[in-house]
């Protein structure tokens, strides 16, 4: 029921109420996050979330799991803290595995070598385990292995420049709501009119890998405001080790206060 109508937590709750009488911890995990109700975890949640998640993620993705099993160096990515996420929101750049609301909800297959990644990949393109999943970074060649069936709320991805025409032709592209691109200043004029044919999209982070060390953002960001259905847009900085961002409200852009920081 859970993989028919990924949205509704009331399956997700009945899920929960069995797996404890079982035992299982992961009706635990599910409990805490269905709590939060959408909430950033606190301290105290945070650290029994992922204490809960690190012991048995593997176990909670089901087949899932064989995506996860070792980086290129041989890292257990289901059992590293700095590649496992709780939460509404991504924290941090290392994660490969996000858990919302009890499932999987964000994946990485970008660590792991693309030959592996194919060969992997065939044997579980239509799990059900993947139905909770919404945000994805992957190789673009590789997307055409799934459906929207096996897909259905998928609402993220992360792209190269070089792959934004796959995703722009993807089933997927009228449903997506956040875009991740890694872009540079020779290709983001033409980046930006691919991302402003995805009509439903929300949020744009758009990672400028070559910016000059006092990057002139202006005129990327007055042709960002020619599109009218994107709300948010953010512009890491290498140099400043902070972000610039922007979002609109009543129909003006307005800055984000501390967006721009320095560690």
């Amino acid at each position: 029921e859970i993989a028919a109508d990924p949205d509704d937590d009331a399956p997700r709750q009945v899920y929960a109420d069995l797996l404890v009488e079982r035992g299982d911890p992961h009706g635990t995990f599910i409990h805490l996050q269905l709590q939060r109700d959408g909430l950033p975890p606190t301290k105290k949640e945070l650290a029994r979330e992922l204490r809960l998640l690190t012991g048995n993620a593997r176990n909670w993705v089901g087949d899932l799991a064989t995506l996860f099993t070792t980086d290129d160096i041989g890292n257990d990515l289901l059992r590293l803290h700095p590649t496992l996420s709780v939460g509404p929101t991504c924290s941090g750049c290392d994660v490969f595995c996000r858990f919302e609301r009890g499932f999987l909800v964000a994946a990485s297959l970008r660590g792991t070598s693309p030959v592996r990644v194919r060969a992997q990949l065939a044997g579980v393109a239509k799990s059900p385990w993947l139905a909770t999943l919404e945000e994805l970074s992957i190789d673009a060649e590789h997307l055409s292995r799934f459906t929207r069936k096996t897909l259905p709320v998928l609402r993220g991805l992360t792209a190269w420049s070089r792959e934004l025409a796959e995703v722009v032709a993807s089933p997927w592209a009228p449903q997506l709501r956040l875009l991740y691109v890694w872009s540079t200043l020779d290709t983001v004029e033409r980046d930006l009119e691919w991302i402003a044919t995805l009509p439903a999209l929300h949020t744009l982070r758009l990672d400028l890998r070559d910016q000059p060390r006092a990057p002139a953002h202006r005129p990327i960001f007055e042709r960002l405001l020619a599109i009218d259905h994107l709300q948010r847009v953010e512009l890491p900085h290498w140099h400043y080790r902070g972000t610039t961002a922007i979002y609109r409200w009543r129909g003006r852009w307005k800055a984000e206060a501390n967006a721009v920081s320095r560690k």
